[in-house]
């Protein structure tokens, strides 16, 4: 499957400040990848030079097999972003969105206006006629979240979308980020402090610290724990997805349930319980952080 976004060697330093050095990764369709890093790590950073906010020193990015950027509109209108979203304060909602698809060349416009409408409502500012200087803060993260979402994009990235949203707010923005991924076949690079959000939106996560990315293809894989009666079976188990460990079983590949089931079956062992357990986002950034320390 081919990426929509390719990241090769990319460095970017601020005047005698390294903050990227030889990072490199990259997304594919349907896939939504956190972005992790402590505070100054150099997050927003990495993604205003992936948008070309600003200019990278060297390396390369590649967005659609297009290196070049030759028809920047064209890219554009393909890219939804939430970063620094600038809004225009004396304008309704509504204006800024007609703004957002001029700018993005957004060709599509009724239909894009129908996504508009649907993102308003769930966001709740529809019917909103107000300006946006008298928007709250959550108003108007709100309403730059809508921007990010417009049109046809095959890349989103989101820095900090879940700020000044109420919990049905980020539920409702959760399950259509979720829907339009998969539907669309977007690849999405999010950043943001609430871990837990991203813990249950994310397939993956991208680590930045000290200037580079790390562990970048740690995936968070669900461990099946199968607990059972006897501690010491007498079980011959010729699979590395399937392991004995005193009273439970490991199964790494849900796949391999059905054969283990029947293995226990056949040796008339009785089953305790089941549990499932998946790596944190917390639990992950710890032993990364050990791991620098260390």
């Amino acid at each position: 499957m081919e990426n929509i976004l390719e990241i090769n060697n990319l460095r970017k330093s601020y005047k005698d400040v390294l903050i990227l050095d030889d990072v490199n990764f990259s997304l594919k369709p349907k896939e939504i990848v956190g972005l992790v890093g402590t505070n100054g790590a150099g997050k927003t950073t990495l993604m205003k030079t992936i948008l070309g906010f600003i200019f990278k020193d060297s390396g390369e990015i590649k967005f659609l097999n297009d290196q070049s950027y030759s028809n920047k509109h064209e890219l554009m209108s393909k890219i939804g972003f939430l970063v620094d979203t600038r809004l225009y304060e004396n304008l309704t909602a509504e204006e800024n969105i007609q703004i957002q698809i001029l700018y993005r060349n957004l060709k599509n416009e009724k239909e894009t206006w129908d996504r508009a409408n649907y993102l308003l409502e769930l966001v709740g500012l529809k019917g909103v006629k107000k300006k946006v200087s008298d928007y709250s803060f959550g108003m108007k993260q709100r309403l730059s979240l809508t921007l990010a979402l417009l049109g046809d994009v095959k890349l989103l990235i989101l820095d900090e979308p879940f700020v000044g949203l109420d919990p049905n707010g980020i539920n409702g923005v959760k399950k259509f980020i979720k829907e339009i991924v998969e539907k669309e076949e977007i690849a999405l690079l999010i950043s943001s402090h609430q871990m837990k959000e991203i813990d249950e939106l994310c397939d993956r996560f991208l680590f930045l610290e000290n200037k580079k990315i790390r562990n970048h293809n740690l995936n968070k894989e669900k461990m099946f724990i199968i607990e059972i009666s006897n501690k010491t079976p007498n079980l011959e188990i010729n699979d590395k997805n399937i392991v004995l460990k005193d009273n439970k079983i490991l199964v790494s590949d849900k796949n391999q349930l059905n054969k283990t089931f029947k293995i226990l079956a056949d040796k008339n062992i009785e089953i305790k319980d089941i549990l499932i357990e998946s790596d944190s986002i917390n639990k992950l950034f710890d032993e990364v952080q050990n791991e620098k320390n260390s």
